[in-house]
Order: C-alpha cells, then sequence, then structure tokens
C-alpha cells in the first residue's frame, strides 16, 4: 500500500485542478480514447447513406464535421454517442451542411447540460414513458441495472 498515493478524478480539466497540479504527473483520459473515439465517429457516420452523399459532395466538410465533434467531445464517449445520434437524425431528416453544423453548434459541451437540452426537445409523445422510467429509477434503494428497469417498463406497458 502506499501511503502517499495520491488521485484526483474528473470527468472534464477543470481549471481549479489545472492550477493546483500544474507540472505534477498525470493521465489524461481523453488521450487514451481518442483513437477510439475517432474510430467511433469514422464508422457510426460512414454506416449512414446520408452522410456517404454528403462525403462525396462535400469531402472536406464531412472530415471537418468529423473533427470537429472528436474535438469537443474532450474524451467522454458518451457525449460522443449523443452527439452523433442526433447529427445523424439531422443526416436522415435532410439537413444541409449550415444545419449539421448549427446543431453541433448549439448541442451542449457539459454533459449535464445535454442531457436537460435532450429532455427539453423530446417528443411530447414520449413524455410519459419518460416520466414512468425515471420514477422507477427513482424508486430504487439501489441503482437499478437495465434489466430491471426494461423488465419494469414492460411490466408497467402490459398493464396499459
Amino acid at each position: 500500500m502506499h501511503g502517499n498515493l495520491k488521485l484526483c478524478i474528473a470527468s472534464r480539466p477543470w481549471s481549479r485542478f489545472e492550477d493546483a497540479f500544474e507540472g505534477r504527473p498525470r493521465l489524461m483520459l481523453h488521450d487514451l480514447t481518442q483513437a477510439d473515439i475517432d474510430h467511433y465517429i469514422f464508422s457510426k457516420f460512414n454506416a449512414n447513406k446520408g452522410f456517404v452523399k454528403l462525403q462525396q459532395r462535400e469531402p472536406g466538410y464531412s472530415k471537418e464535421l468529423q473533427a470537429n465533434i472528436s474535438e469537443k467531445a474532450e474524451g467522454v464517449f458518451l457525449w460522443v454517442r449523443l452527439v452523433a445520434q442526433s447529427l445523424l437524425e439531422g443526416l436522415t431528416n435532410g439537413d444541409r451542411i449550415h444545419d449539421l453544423q448549427s446543431r453541433l453548434e448549439e448541442l451542449p459541451r457539459n454533459l449535464e447540460d445535454l442531457f436537460e437540452n435532450i429532455l427539453a426537445n423530446l417528443d411530447p409523445r414520449y413524455l410519459e414513458q419518460a416520466s414512468e422510467l425515471f420514477q422507477i429509477v427513482r424508486s430504487c434503494d439501489d441503482c437499478p441495472t437495465l434489466l430491471c428497469i426494461a423488465l419494469a417498463d414492460i411490466k408497467h406497458s402490459s398493464r396499459a
């Protein structure tokens, strides 16, 4: 056991920690996940027919869009997943280059703000189901598994 070992773990680089630990050894998770994030973005977008067409029309812009997503992610996979889903939805809906760039710029970089944005823009027909799922999670003493939530949702849905 190392009595002198200290860890400070954060999902984003906070200036408070940057200042306090300047010049100290550190491990930046986003440096380790960058290649995986880039691969995820590349594979998801290249599997989308709308993006493939965009690549043919605007090869420079399509690479720039992917690079912007990767840069803004700051190593947070969940952010990449949610933003990629939003942009790919836009492509499926026929968004133009300007629309995609606006969509990317409008999406918050902070996960909590991104979740608020997603909930605020949730299709009204899904609000009741979302509320029920949140209530299921909230009523659990421990963190429920996805299987538990899915089973509770199925059980509840079958009563309707």
